[in-house]
């Protein structure tokens, strides 16, 4: 292929305006103005071109970004090396490939720089990037170009160290193999090209724009690998609005950005700024954002730089891709903006191990209240973006608190409609819970199925979902076999716990160690020794819950009672509860690391009193230690032993209105943490470098708040084997949070007895 004449894509302004701006308010300096506030960039200057502000450049200005240290080429006619607003901004390296100087005498090389690079000296305009380093190649002195100038610029631009070229020229018919060459060995070596679209109005951009999403196949681009690194531009209006003269995106839709290019103004040939039109100039606005990408995130790759402008930009036209404007409109916001915010640092870099953010949580169990919720220290950790750019998050929002019980947990986990009961010779008992189960109940291979003649019969989905065998010990005692059962049902006689039944979850407030675990299997042992002596044991195990990854473990419980007066029982229960993979039902996972289990002690201290033949008062207070064991090492580690309590007060009223109903109030507070440390090890900063800092404190995890209960239950027999339960708990600070509204639950149920 031949040379071809290539003309520089853009309209000659038609009038010369001079403006004179004062700053408004100074900000923080470096690298040009680098930092302060958005007022502090808000100029005279800023907004006398339209389109800084249509890109929101404000945002790269008030996030350090400036271009600085960032070198783009600008292949054109050359550059105005007297105007004021490249005073610093000229790479020494600038020259001509065509002979002569650099200096321009055309004036669209000048027009272009001034997009980019014009200094912001509150004079004037400045442009997108007024920090940069503008490498000024002069490849042609008039309105066209040649190929291979065109590629000799190109070849200088690459070798004096360019990060980006600007190529604001098009023209229809190709490229020949030396400047195909040229374009090949500049994105070789990781240099972004950006080129202008062309003014044509044509269905495609012009050469070499048209090149910008090639990925060395055939057709125009004729083998030619952009490697993803060139970007076509086209040209908007103030309102977004297609420019009249804009050579759209077509077949280079996936690699083509639009930007302002329309009575823009810039700097002008011989001094001052002028306006001007054309792709030419929406061209250097993207080369400059480029400047500033690599500036402020230099760990980006270029293919990575040029892709964070493609995915932040503003959809425009046709939802998506599409055929006039591409990717859409250039938006520095979005680009400073955190994109896919996907993951927690867990190495020394940003490109070093990492764990996404969704799959980092810490589930509090309710003892833990609001404890890693209120720390602030969690409020601003290092995350990293879909680009592993360093982002604040609030890791708090990464902390979820379980719900209060309220009563609910007890009251809901009856698993069936119908119980059968039979009473055997001997006083041997045995009680089975049977009802309709869905077909993916976890429980089904404990099922029996039951026909009305009691065979097994396939075509029912009838079940024993629960079953319960207790046989005599001696006169005053009783031994229990469970099987998936509740805690509170397998431990409630050990515990002494009998004048509690009819008021759910009160076992939690008096016993706190039968919240712990869900329904399991277990054996215990209870009654009297004498007149005066109380006694219980029970052992039980429970599977961990798949879903939550808590409930699981074992429970050994001792008891003891004594009849001080005869109106009058002190008791003393010491409970042992192991959770191989949760404390107090908490877990963790991902950048968090998990928790490995703990072995918990409770020591319990009752007093019941018989006010009369129906009423008696309870009483107990629960102390808890608990030592946590090892787990992966994570953000959160190194926990200390765990110290918590619970306490409760009830007063239970039989025969309150009629025979056999029985009346309960309840006031108690629930398991609360009261002392817990453990060590957060936090990414809190990162360098320009991606190197990532860590800081690590010894933390208390105890909640601020304090959940006391209100419940009163009432249960009725409505008939033989019929009876009618209902409840209602009022909470202050539920889940131990000091910010939570008073909570309330309720509930009624009808049991049916066989």
């Amino acid at each position: 292929m031949g040379e071809h004449p290539w003309r520089p894509v853009g309209v000659r302004a038609l009038a010369v305006s001079l403006i004179t701006a004062v700053l408004v308010a100074c900000g923080g300096g470096g690298g040009g103005g680098g930092g302060g506030s958005s007022s502090s960039f808000n100029t005279a200057e800023f907004q006398a071109n339209y389109a800084l502000g249509k890109v929101n450049a404000l945002t790269a200005y008030n996030n350090n970004g400036t271009g600085a240290g960032v070198t783009v080429a600008v292949v054109d006619t050359g550059i105005d090396q007297n105007h004021t607003e490249f005073s610093g901004r000229i790479s020494g390296s600038s020259a001509s490939v065509v002979g002569g100087t650099v200096q321009d005498t055309n004036g669209h090389g000048t027009q272009v720089a001034g997009q980019i690079a014009a200094n912001r000296n509150s004079t004037g305009m400045h442009g997108i990037a007024f920090s940069a380093t503008i490498l000024a190649i002069k490849a042609g002195t008039s309105t066209t170009f040649l190929d291979n100038d065109i590629a000799a610029a190109i070849d200088l631009a690459r070798t004096n160290n360019a990060r980006v070229i600007n190529l604001s020229l098009g023209g229809t018919g190709g490229v020949n193999a030396t400047l195909q060459t040229a374009l090949q060995n500049a994105v070789n070596a990781s240099i972004i090209i950006v080129a202008s679209s062309g003014n044509s109005f044509s269905a495609q951009s012009e050469f070499p724009a048209r090149l910008a999403n090639c990925t060395g196949g055939g057709g125009v681009c004729n083998g030619f690998n952009a490697q993803g690194r060139m970007i076509a531009v086209g040209a908007v209006d103030s309102n977004n609005a297609e420019a009249s003269f804009n050579s759209r995106a077509d077949d280079t839709a996936t690699a083509y950005l639009v930007a302002p290019g329309v009575s823009v103004l810039t700097t002008q040939l011989g001094g001052g700024t002028t306006t001007v039109s054309g792709t030419s100039f929406s061209s250097p606005l993207v080369a400059g954002a480029v400047a500033i990408i690599l500036q402020r995130f230099p760990t980006l790759t270029t293919v990575q730089a040029v892709n964070l402008l493609f995915t932040s930009a503003t959809d425009l036209g046709a939802a998506g891709t599409d055929t006039i404007f591409g990717r859409g409109l250039l938006n520095l916001q979005g680009a400073f903006n955190a994109q896919g915010l996907s993951s927690l640092p867990t190495g020394s870099t940003n490109t070093g191990s990492s764990v996404p953010v969704g799959d980092s949580q810490v589930k509090l169990g309710s003892a833990f209240g609001n404890a890693l919720a209120s720390h602030a220290f969690l409020g601003a950790v290092i995350a990293l973006d879909g680009f592993q750019r360093p982002y604040l998050l609030d890791l708090r929002g990464r902390v979820e608190g379980s719900s209060p019980d309220l009563g609910l947990r007890g009251f809901l986990a009856v698993p069936s409609t119908r119980t059968v009961t039979t009473t055997a010779p001997g006083g041997l008992q045995f009680s089975a819970q049977v009802g309709e189960t869905p077909a993916n109940d976890l429980l089904r291979e404990r099922a029996y199925r039951f026909g009305a003649d009691g065979r097994q019969n396939p075509e029912r989905d009838e079940k024993v979902e629960a079953v319960w065998l207790s046989a005599p010990l001696g006169e005053r005692a009783q031994m229990a076999f469970a099987s998936n059962h509740a805690p509170a049902a397998i431990m409630s006689d050990v515990l002494g716990l009998s004048a509690r039944e009819g008021a759910p979850g009160s076992e939690f407030w008096f016993a706190p160690q039968l919240s712990l675990l869900d329904r399991g299997d277990g054996i215990a042992a209870y009654g009297w020794l004498g007149a005066n002596w109380r006694f219980g044991f029970g052992v039980m195990s429970s599977e961990r819950d798949e879903l939550t990854g808590t409930g699981g473990g074992s429970l050994s419980q001792v008891a003891v009672g004594y009849r001080a007066w005869p109106n009058a029982e002190l008791g003393l229960a010491y409970g042992q509860v192991v959770e191989p993979d949760s404390m107090f039902r908490s877990n963790s996972s991902g950048a968090f690391g998990s928790i490995g289990g703990a072995d918990s002690r409770f020591a319990t201290f009752s007093l019941d009193l018989t006010l009369d033949a129906k009423t008696s008062l309870q009483s107990s207070w629960s102390e808890v230690r608990m030592a946590p064991e090892p787990g992966t090492t994570g953000y959160l580690s190194n926990w200390g032993d765990v110290r918590a309590n619970s306490f409760a007060l009830g007063l239970t009223r039989r025969d309150a209105w009629r025979a056999g109903d029985r009346l309960s109030l309840t006031l108690g507070q629930p398991l609360r943490v009261t002392d817990a440390k453990a060590d957060a090890t936090l990414p809190v900063a990162a360098d320009a470098l991606g190197h990532i800092y860590y800081e690590t404190r010894r933390i208390d995890v105890v909640p601020t708040g304090r959940e006391i209960d209100l419940q009163v239950a009432y249960q009725i027999p409505l008939a033989d084997r019929l009876n009618l339960s209902s409840f209602a708990t009022i909470a202050r600070e539920p889940g131990h949070d000091p910010a939570a509204s008073v909570g309330f639950a309720t509930g009624v149920r009808v049991n049916l007895k066989f």
